[in-house]
């Protein structure tokens, strides 16, 4: 899992990550107020598939998640369908539905920095 470009000089304070469930995957730090998420498309490929961004809210303590994927995203057991919203918090479980090769990886979201 590999986290989007950042492009704002507030990148050095890391605000929110995503932790994996299995921990053989690093988290993910999130530092600029947007950023899209990105995953190998397969193990031993270099392309990647963008299927989510995160957006930090105004009040500091909360995220608003978009769905980039053509497959739904499950956001606390609740399917959040492509292009569609969901405000997450501290301890959201985000989890990307699998797709035909079967990949699945559940995240945790949590705020570090309020």
């Amino acid at each position: 899992m590999e986290a989007g470009e950042c492009s704002s000089s507030s990148c050095n304070e890391i605000w929110a990550k995503l932790v994996p469930s299995d921990s053989k995957y690093p988290d993910v730090e999130i530092r600029s107020k947007e950023m899209v998420i990105c995953s190998a498309v397969k193990s031993s490929s270099f392309e990647k598939h963008e299927w989510c961004k995160l957006t930090r809210n105004p009040d500091q303590s909360s995220a608003t998640l978009q769905n980039k994927s053509s497959n739904a995203i499950l956001v606390d057991e609740a399917a959040v369908q492509n292009e569609d919203e969901v405000v997450i918090n501290s301890e959201s479980e985000i989890v990307p539905i699998p797709d035909r090769e079967g990949a699945c990886l559940s995240l945790l979201f949590c705020i570090i920095c309020l």
